[in-house]
């Protein structure tokens, strides 16, 4: 349809009214979710409700954190000065507690969330099974078009969460797959995805970051199965591409023009990806370790917060660290060195190197490369076009300036 804009909240919705409140505009079809991923310390709907099925199946008191949910609910519609009933809903939520069934118990975070948005900003409401449907766990692409092309026109909301399959089971969706099928069948101007992550950022120099910006569908899904974004899934971009729809991904805080992401394929393909972990190399120097040795350098590192990760044929071993802090690292050394006189530790890259299949060019490079500094790949898979390398920090610094590889580094969510 003609102008019609899909606008997915991939943040716990009914958290954030104020937010929506600045971004909805007339016509918009509201596509809300009722997770988030950073949910380790925090009370999300989607969290309660996995709570409160885990109980039941125990068969432990629920009635608490089942009066949390409705609560949660009740209170977001009284706030907002909404005069709307939930009570017949919860009724039929409590009906399946004798058998409860974890997909749907689930998706009824996502359902209540949509409906008391719908009904907070007066907007038609979709059950997502309605017209999101499946057989055997693949979504059927062109019974949910047909369907939406029946029931969805404007100022409508709905979850992004779940469909159903062909038995009316519910099957929980994720990485905007239903916003994806939505805005393909409508033929929608664009797809806004919010979020609360702050950027992905890339780099293409050692020690340059900048945002990921304007890409094309095919590196948005190289992005994707590289694990440097979950918004988009291949299959969701798939169904972008195919109507050359823009996707959008935003900071629901900032301002709505700012994109995370922007898959417009308006920007050169990216043609490598590299996936760096902090890795530290310890050895003895002109020996090897003896019996003994290695399990108590093993336990210091250990200690210290690194994993062994790969014994090489030299003697070294190889460990890789999370959220790396250069003072572990000086304190694993010190501690080493008091027990071997002649040890000796490096920072190391392991790196992955995920190259665009098409490109022979660029994986002859980096073999020439890794030839001439005498280092094998450890691995080569996913279709030949993926390389794992262990190297030394200098030797990645070296890949990065030759060749056209982008590291992907973090995404940032505001504090």
């Amino acid at each position: 349809m003609k102008n019609l804009k899909v606008k997915a909240i991939e943040t716990n919705a009914i958290d954030k009214l104020y937010e929506i409140s600045k971004i909805i505009e007339d016509g918009d079809i509201l596509v809300v979710s009722s997770l988030d991923r950073y949910n380790i310390q925090y009370k999300t709907s989607r969290g309660l409700f996995a709570s409160l099925y885990k109980k039941l199946v125990n068969g432990e008191n629920y009635e608490q954190v089942w009066m949390e949910i409705k609560n949660r609910f009740d209170k977001t519609l009284k706030i907002s000065d909404v005069k709307f009933n939930l009570t017949p809903f919860y009724l039929e939520i409590e009906n399946t507690f004798k058998t409860p069934d974890k997909n749907y118990l689930i998706s009824r975070a996502d359902f209540l969330t949509s409906l008391v948005i719908s009904k907070i900003f007066n907007l038609s409401f979709i059950d997502s099974k309605e017209v999101i449907k499946f057989n055997k766990n693949t979504l059927n692409l062109n019974k949910s078009k047909s369907l939406i092309k029946k029931m969805i026109t404007s100022n409508v909301c709905l979850s992004n969460n779940y469909g159903e399959d062909e038995r009316n089971n519910i099957i929980l969706t994720a990485n905007n797959l239903n916003s994806s099928v939505i805005a393909n069948a409508l033929k929608a101007q664009k797809l806004d995805v919010f979020t609360s992550d702050d950027a992905i950022t890339i780099s293409n120099r050692p020690n340059s970051l900048r945002r990921a910006e304007n890409l094309s569908y095919k590196s948005a899904k190289r992005f994707y199965n590289f694990g440097g974004q979950t918004f988009l899934s291949e299959e969701s971009l798939n169904l972008l591409e195919k109507q050359k729809i823009p996707a959008f991904v935003k900071n629901i805080y900032l301002p709505v023009n700012q994109s995370i992401i922007s898959s417009k394929g308006c920007e050169k393909d990216i043609t490598c990806l590299a996936g760096v972990e902090n890795c530290v190399t310890v050895k003895l120097q002109d020996s090897k370790l003896e019996s003994g040795q290695k399990e108590m350098l093993i336990e210091v590192m250990k200690s210290n917060r690194f994993k062994l990760i790969n014994n090489f044929k030299d003697g070294s071993l190889l460990f890789v660290s999370n959220n790396f802090k250069a003072e572990w690292l000086v304190k694993a050394k010190t501690e080493l060195e008091k027990i071997f006189s002649n040890i000796k530790i490096f920072k190391t890259s392991k790196v992955s190197l995920l190259i665009d299949s098409d490109s022979k060019k660029a994986k002859n490079n980096i073999m020439r490369i890794l030839e001439n500094e005498n280092i094998s790949p450890t691995n080569v898979k996913l279709l030949k076009n993926q390389i794992d390398i262990v190297v030394p920090s200098d030797v990645f610094n070296k890949l990065m300036n030759v060749l056209e590889i982008y590291a992907i580094t973090n995404s940032y969510r505001l504090s």
